[in-house]
């Protein structure tokens, strides 16, 4: 009886303790009034002017602000990078170049202050930094991906934007180009190591010219910033260069014009009816004719990416496809199975398709799809450089000084002699 009693005294207690600290909870929790009261005694305009103190980012998209310091983690988990080919190698005026396309996602929510870039090699005893872009030089490389032409307004990576940095790399010697370059960002005093990129430095194959004969202008020909550099297309969720190491070859007179008369013509054109050959033993894989030259300055039909090159021919050499692109029509003298020989004519020069004043459209990539697949760089055998060449308006200004040039690619702008076979 005496233990029954105890118990009961025990439950009563327990019972009271919890029934006195409920209470005491219940009176913690302000009323809606007492929320009231504790903001209405916020400083907002305060808050205001501090955040108006912070660093912003001017871009498309308005005035995004940057609240530093932002957490290494969470800096690190917003850039994705992307390498969609190996480096490609390319020899020109004695000089090595490797090129290649480095892709940048800005995957957060926050806007990213791209101070500088990196690219090293450390796969020897030292770290070598073959290249550090900063600034104006970041922004002279880096474009939107949707829109590879105009240059952004700063180095801020937006959130939720993809951009691409064209990037070339000069060396003296061969030798000294490595197997693989690794990539450092700097933004906001964070260091992050991001995707690296396997080098080739084959210069591919010694070609023969595909026209012949003096003052052939390299229009739109290899660099960093030529519109064939920087042209891609999307095909079976890849990004393809094919026209990264492309020419487009106009034939211009002494005053360095290239047509005569009034220019309405395609006849006017000094490149017009010039024979194409082929630049290298081969079989005919593909031809397209038909398609209607264009008036001088106008495009006659509606482009699509079965007509952009006009009338054609592509013609595989091992493992090079060669692409001869914007012939006359009817002029095609070779057919599909056709096996020819370096110095074969293959049609004349045109100006149909994707084209506004005759010209030579020649590339090689490494896929028989022309535009779903990668430029790859070329040398010719010989040719005759003019030194001295300054592009107008109106024309060229050539001077009288020449060289003589062996087992090179020809860039964007130069004027070249060609010799005949």
């Amino acid at each position: 009886m005496m233990y029954l009693v105890i118990i009961l005294l025990l439950i009563v207690i327990l019972a009271i303790i919890y029934i006195v600290s409920s209470r005491k909870k219940a009176t913690s929790v302000p009323s809606l009034q007492t929320t009231q009261d504790k903001n209405a005694d916020i400083d907002y305009d305060a808050i205001r002017e501090q955040r108006d103190d912070l660093p912003r980012a001017e871009g498309k998209f308005g005035s995004l602000i940057l609240e530093e310091p932002i957490p290494d983690s969470i800096i690190d988990n917003q850039i994705q990078s992307q390498i969609s080919r190996p480096a490609t190698t390319l020899h020109a005026n004695n000089m090595y170049y490797v090129t290649y396309e480095l892709f940048l996602n800005n995957a957060g929510m926050t806007p990213i202050d791209f101070r500088s870039l990196n690219i090293y090699s450390d796969l020897s005893d030292e770290k070598i930094i073959y290249k550090t872009y900063t600034g104006s030089e970041i922004i002279d490389i880096m474009r939107e991906f949707k829109s590879p032409v105009a240059p952004p307004r700063d180095t801020i990576l937006v959130p939720g934007m993809r951009y691409v940095l064209y990037i070339t790399l000069s060396f003296k010697n061969k030798k000294d180009i490595p197997s693989y370059l690794q990539h450092e960002i700097v933004s906001q005093n964070i260091t992050m190591k991001i995707s690296n990129v396997k080098v080739n430095s084959s210069i591919g194959p010694t070609i023969s010219p595909p026209v012949v004969g003096e003052r052939w202008l390299a229009t739109n020909g290899p660099s960093n910033d030529s519109v064939h550099r920087r042209t891609y297309f999307l095909a079976n969720g890849r990004v393809y260069y094919p026209e990264l190491y492309a020419v487009d070859w106009i034939k211009l007179d002494e005053s360095g014009k290239n047509y005569t008369g009034s220019g309405i013509k395609n006849e006017d054109y000094f490149a017009y009816g010039q024979n194409i050959y082929s630049v290298l033993d081969g079989i005919v894989l593909e031809t397209l004719d038909g398609i209607p030259d264009n008036t001088p300055n106008n495009k006659n039909i509606n482009i699509t990416a079965s007509n952009i090159g006009g009338n054609y021919v592509l013609v595989k050499s091992d493992n090079y496809y060669i692409y001869y692109a914007h012939l006359i029509p009817g002029s095609i003298r070779v057919k599909i199975g056709d096996n020819i020989k370096s110095g074969d004519i293959l049609g004349l020069l045109g100006n149909s398709g994707n084209s506004t004043t005759a010209h030579l459209h020649f590339h090689i990539t490494d896929d028989a799809n022309s535009l779903a697949s990668n430029g790859l760089p070329y040398n010719y055998t010989s040719f005759i450089k003019y030194k001295d060449v300054k592009i107008t308006d109106s024309g060229a200004i050539i001077g009288t000084e020449t060289e003589k040039i062996k087992k090179q690619m020809v860039l964007e702008n130069s004027i070249i002699n060609f010799p005949g076979y």
